[in-house]
């Protein structure tokens, strides 16, 4: 609840991220024109503080995401609240599954809850890093950029409350029963209550971790400059894959869900949290205007003429994009 309160509240500030301040008169003009010139370049390797390192060619966080996120929010929490009640649905393992748990399911329950406790942090790490440290630390406060900043915390928000839908609407849909629930689960006499026993599928542990190492990696691999180099970009997306398979087997062997569990919900979570972003931001082109390049196919000039201004300038002053 405290998660989507969060999401709620930062994205009652996105007009930020869609509106940008403009001189008045004919300075709004110029950088308005500027603004529509499709230039493309890669992500600077270097920063400037204070500078915005959002490139022009990405589509920036729009009324139409907001409305992704919030229902997507909205959705997974109304499941989440409303479809309490238990239902068997899915009791057969797919081949292979015994004999992963047979392979690492550990033996006693304390044990287990050991382990289901280190795959919980690593979750919650996970799932606040790219807000806390990949936007908040290291792109606003380090770097001073608190333009991208905002769009990566968007972005984030979106990617996941996405993913959280997608888990909770599969564990509701599919009713599949967890390995160390398999006797008491159809009998109704398990001790712990509500959808836990039949929480199998999806793995939430799993798609939630790869949603959020995805995000991380997509923001740290188009936006190099956070961590200084392309080579640390990757050496940081490398591990957040690693911690997120790192949670696959712990949930295993945590007893809690089965092999073919763990896969599917990484695929899904990798979908997510690679897809998202880049689809609907990073590698999305931006909208081209009918007047963006001439009938001869090169690009538009803008020229305008305004008073002169400053101690050394008087009369009139051409200036113009070309």
């Amino acid at each position: 609840m405290l998660r989507a309160i969060a999401i709620a509240a930062l994205l009652l500030i996105v007009p930020l991220a869609t509106a940008h301040a403009q001189a008045p008169g004919v300075d709004a003009a110029v950088e308005a024109a500027s603004e529509e010139m499709p230039e493309l370049r890669e992500p600077p390797q270097r920063w400037e503080y204070g500078r915005s390192h959002w490139q022009p060619q990405w589509e920036r966080f729009g009324w139409g995401n907001v409305a992704l996120t919030l229902g997507a929010e909205a959705a997974a929490l109304t499941i989440y609240f409303v479809a309490t009640d238990p239902v068997v649905r899915w009791t057969q393992p797919l081949p292979l599954d015994r004999a992963a748990a047979r392979a690492f399911a550990l033996d006693t329950i304390d044990d287990q809850q050991m382990i289901n406790t280190v795959s919980h942090v690593i979750l919650e790490t996970m799932i606040i890093w790219p807000f806390l440290i990949d936007s908040l630390l290291l792109a606003g406060a380090v770097h001073g950029d608190t333009d991208t900043m905002l769009q990566m915390l968007l972005i984030s928000a979106e990617t996941t409350a996405v993913a959280q839908l997608v888990t909770w609407a599969t564990n509701r849909l599919t009713g599949r029963v967890r390995p160390r629930h398999m006797e008491c689960a159809p009998n109704g006499t398990c001790s712990d209550t509500g959808m836990g026993p039949v929480a199998s599928f999806a793995s939430g542990h799993s798609l939630m971790t790869y949603a959020s190492a995805g995000l991380t990696c997509v923001h740290h691999i188009m936006n190099p400059w956070i961590v200084g180099s392309t080579e640390g970009a990757y050496a940081l997306c490398a591990s957040s894959l690693t911690l997120a398979t790192s949670v696959g087997f712990l949930r295993l062997m945590s007893d809690l869900h089965w092999a073919s569990d763990v896969v599917i919900s990484s695929l899904l979570g990798s979908l997510i949290g690679w897809g998202m972003p880049l689809a609907l931001h990073y590698a999305r082109p931006r909208p081209q205007s009918s007047n963006r390049r001439s009938e001869g196919g090169g690009l538009p000039i803008t020229m305008m003429v305004r008073p002169g201004a400053g101690d050394e300038i008087t009369g009139l002053t051409l200036s113009g994009i070309f």
